[in-house]
């Protein structure tokens, strides 16, 4: 019989369910560090007096609980969905970040069989869009200026499943075309690596041309604290054990809500994410289904790409840095007529702590925490990989009313000294509910 090995799993997938424990197909995936994910089963014992010894049959089955700890590296892409459990609103909006000017304004093209046509885009930085039926997108601006240059109608759409561009007829008195990515006059000036194709050839001709490569779209993901949201359906997890084995490939966990993320990091480190889980149920899978999700290697957040602000302005001599975002979740909602919890409600305030280590040069902390004064403390994490043109990945958490609970430097040794400053955050009103935490990569959430 075979031994399971953790380098045979050690993945997470994970989707939204549409009704709290459905178990909804699993469609995201990450990778994991260290798993503390189990189920516990409370015993109800017969208390019968008669007898020295217990009877097995007066041992019986009680409430279970699932749930525990996961812990990951913290990437740039790919927990999107966790955090909208967490805090209960997203808003995703796409950044222009697609710059047509002098240099790639140029698309040669043919109808049919005829002589080189040349569509002429507007100079101006687009999003993409996913469609050429969206106004203001580049998707369609490239299917006005096919259309002025030549005598077909066209569509121009951006898969964001395979993120790949698809330019197609779809009316006029034309039944093919060629983009003349590497034949045409243009071929210098044109957007085709861009868009996903190449220099290298033309496209064949036809009544659509789908792009080889992929091409990526920029989002900013914006999650807010919302009391209601946050009472969505939840989340279903699975965690690959041993994808080799015959049996209990994976562990499946229904009717998951985040109960609180503590993010860490420290010079030299990368960012570390752990989130307590509360589950409704967990079950051992004999097929598992985490395998077949694509699992995109995106950059990983570390410690060396952080800017750490304050009111004061910029802390360069930070040597780590911790957040908790708390829910506060009741987790023991056992009601007559079941064994596993009843959803899990807020059971009080949101809890929003951190704590900065840095070296001592001064009283200004010391006297921003006794004079009781509201403070701004916020780390923005900026990848040196770009998604698109110059745009790069970002992370950012952000406090925008902050108390320090502590400051008081102490001299444990000869050398330099350091102080530690714990905060907590809180709010003002519901425009500011204490933490604010933003997302920049490729990642398109509806």
């Amino acid at each position: 019989m075979a031994t399971g090995l953790g380098f045979n799993g050690g993945k997470l997938g994970f989707s939204k369910e549409t009704v709290y424990g459905d178990g909804a197909a699993r469609t995201n995936v990450i990778c994991i560090n260290s798993d503390g994910l189990a189920v516990e089963e409370e015993e109800i014992v017969d208390e019968c007096l008669h007898g020295d010894f217990q009877d097995i049959d007066g041992i019986y089955k009680g409430n279970s609980k699932a749930g525990g700890d996961v812990e990951i590296s913290m990437p740039y892409e790919g927990i999107e969905l966790l955090l909208e459990n967490l805090l209960g609103t997203k808003v995703t909006t796409e950044t222009a970040s697609y710059v047509i000017d002098a240099t790639n304004n140029k698309i040669d093209f043919t109808e049919d069989g005829g002589s080189e046509l040349t569509a002429s885009l507007a100079n101006s930085t687009y999003i993409l869009g996913a469609s050429s039926a969206t106004a203001g997108t580049l998707c369609a601006e490239i299917k006005t200026a096919l259309e002025a240059a030549g005598a077909g109608t066209y569509t121009v759409t951006y898969s964001r499943t395979t993120k790949k561009i698809t330019i197609a007829i779809s009316g006029g008195v034309i039944t093919a075309f060629v983009l003349k990515w590497n034949t045409g006059t243009n071929k210098l000036l044109c957007p085709a690596v861009m868009l996903g194709w190449t220099l290298a050839a033309d496209t064949v001709s036809g009544a659509s041309a789908v792009a080889p490569n992929t091409i990526e779209s920029v989002y900013s993901h914006v999650f807010t604290r919302n009391a209601t949201a946050t009472q969505q359906a939840g989340l279903a997890l699975e965690k690959t054990l041993d994808t080799s084995l015959a049996t209990a490939k994976s562990a499946l966990y229904k009717g998951c809500m985040i109960n609180s993320m503590d993010f860490s990091t420290e010079a030299g480190g990368k960012l570390m994410m752990s989130m307590n889980i509360i589950a409704k149920e967990e079950s051992l899978l004999d097929t598992e289904t985490v395998s077949a999700l694509t699992h995109e290697a995106k950059p990983l957040i570390l410690a060396s790409q952080a800017a750490i602000t304050s009111t004061s302005g910029v802390e360069s001599l930070v040597n780590s840095f911790s957040a908790t975002l708390g829910m506060v979740l009741k987790d023991d909602r056992y009601f007559i007529g079941a064994s596993t919890i009843a959803k899990p409600l807020l059971n009080g305030k949101l809890e929003l702590t951190g704590t900065m280590e840095l070296e001592f040069t001064g009283k200004e902390k010391y006297d921003i925490f006794r004079n009781n004064t509201t403070n701004l403390i916020s780390i923005t994490f900026t990848s040196p990989t770009k998604i698109v043109g110059l745009v790069p990945y970002s992370f950012t958490i952000s406090f925008p009313t902050v108390k320090l609970t502590g400051s008081t430097p102490q001299v444990k040794d000869s050398g330099v000294i350091v102080v530690e400053i714990p905060f907590k955050a809180a709010g003002v009103d519901t425009s500011n509910k204490g933490v604010v935490v933003t997302m920049v990569n490729g990642q398109y959430l509806a």
